[in-house]
């Protein structure tokens, strides 16, 4: 008898479930339980196991279904995850049920993520048998996680919501009218949201908020009220209710960036300090903290349009190219559009596609990781719109004293940006160089950056120094 059992529900899921179980073929039995599906689902599920059950139908309750799962696991331990979803570091799950037996411990959080890498949270997806599932949608288990680990599971899209784009509306309606629903009311507001309907969104989160104990989610419902109050011209109720986010979470980064976006110039500037040092912790949904990896970026690297930098890359190689005797290192240099530009180049990026079509227009480039870079050879280095990706700020560590390093980061939100930037901000951060007064923006305007605009506006900074 394995350890393990890897528990599924499904339904016509033939677009993702292959890529699923070939994430989790080798860490235990496998146990799918199909709801009903008319595609090829059950075809693909039998290639992997022999647990493959369809005595369940369908009820609008993922909780019963997955507890009917669970009823045909053999096994000590659990781990559920869904079709759409994908086991990233399957090597991590023997170690974290090692860890949490010698601690007498029987639920486990995985790091939980969306494909783009914008959205974190966690929740026990390993966990003993005698545990059960509850709620209809958007379901939890009846132990909160006892034990944080490094297992991380990445979410997609399943084409199967299409067959059925109302479910979770329908599913919630019904929920809410039942007694002592409080999260249901919360994730209603969410489907309302979700159809830009935000009175409607208001109104929801408003009976939520009465009955709601539990503070993370508090805090969202609070900021999302803003954002509804924000699109329906309310700013005044919009501030009220991202600083009764931000009181209930002081630590919650995306209400902190939310404030700087709803205040005046002086007072923004503050708000983005606040938020760059935020660690977004007991937030309920930790938005844009995850540094993205290679995969996304190889998804998006044939669509980039470099032109639209033009003025912005002039400008770089300008003030690059003033020592002929300068060795340039062109760090995150994607398709290393400056290479047309810039003598003594290098660039380096970990995006395979993106140094592919560099490499085929004959610039000088290579795959390599930041982090692991040997940067001694070098005394001038370029970060184009690199550093608010980042998550650890390290690599400038690494740079060599006495280089010259010349960077652009934007101020506007990204759904990418781990942080942003405001020239006060960038003062700050950076007080281990002798920054130039090079402190020049490019504002967006006729789908190009250009040269101009002020502090206040959402602008790129372009700013140049020496490393003390």
């Amino acid at each position: 008898m394995d350890s393990l059992t890897v528990c599924l529900i499904v339904k016509n899921e033939e677009s993702c479930l292959e890529r699923c179980l070939e994430s989790v073929k080798d860490i235990g039995q496998i146990v799918i339980v199909d709801t009903g599906s008319t595609d090829s689902t059950i075809d693909i599920a039998r290639k992997y196991t022999d647990k493959v059950f369809t005595d369940y139908t369908w009820n609008d309750n993922f909780a019963e279904a997955r507890n009917h799962a669970i009823s045909k696991c053999e096994t000590d331990w659990i781990f559920t995850i869904d079709a759409d979803e994908h086991l990233v570091n399957p090597e991590e799950i023997d170690s974290a049920i090692k860890i949490a037996a010698g601690q007498g411990l029987s639920t486990i959080n995985a790091i939980i993520q969306s494909e783009n890498g914008s959205l974190t949270h966690k929740q026990p997806r390993l966990y003993k048998s005698n545990h059960r599932w509850h709620g209809a949608i958007h379901n939890y288990l009846d132990q909160i996680g006892q034990m944080d680990s490094a297992i991380k599971v990445v979410y997609g899209y399943s084409e199967a919501h299409k067959l059925d784009p109302d479910r979770a509306m329908r599913i919630l309606t019904k929920e809410v009218q039942k007694p002592g629903k409080v999260r249901e009311l919360y994730y209603l507001a969410r489907e309302y949201w979700y159809r830009a309907l935000y009175e409607k969104a208001i109104e929801w989160y408003e009976k939520y908020l009465k009955v709601s104990t539990w503070s993370p989610e508090k805090a969202d419902a609070h900021l999302m009220m803003a954002k509804c109050y924000k699109n329906i011209h309310d700013l005044v109720s919009a501030v009220e209710h991202t600083l009764k986010a931000i009181q209930i979470n002081n630590d919650f980064k995306e209400a902190l960036e939310m404030m700087a976006d709803l205040s005046g110039p002086k007072n923004s500037a503050r708000w983005l300090n606040m938020a760059y040092h935020a660690k977004n912790e007991d937030v309920l949904f930790a938005k844009g903290m995850n540094e993205r990896g290679s995969d996304y970026y190889n998804k998006i690297a044939p669509s980039y349009k470099p032109d639209r930098y033009l003025a912005l890359y002039e400008r770089m190689a300008y003030l690059a190219n003033g020592d002929p005797k300068s060795k340039i290192l062109d760090i995150g240099c994607g398709e290393a559009f400056l290479d047309e530009y810039i003598s003594n180049y290098t660039g380096i990026d970990f995006c395979e596609e993106a140094v592919k079509i560099a490499r085929e227009k004959k610039r000088n480039v290579s795959v390599a990781n930041i982090y692991d870079f040997d940067y001694s050879g070098y005394n001038t280095f370029i970060f184009s719109e690199v550093l608010e990706h980042i998550d650890d700020l390290k690599v400038l560590g690494m740079i060599p004293s006495a280089s010259y390093i010349i960077a652009s980061v934007p101020s506007f939100a990204d759904p990418s940006h781990l942080r942003r930037y405001t020239d006060r901000i960038v003062r700050e951060r950076y007080d281990d160089m002798i920054l130039f007064t090079i402190m020049e923006r490019f504002n967006w305007k006729n789908g190009k950056w250009v040269p101009g605009g002020s502090p206040t506006n959402s602008h790129i900074t372009l700013f140049a120094g020496v490393k003390k």
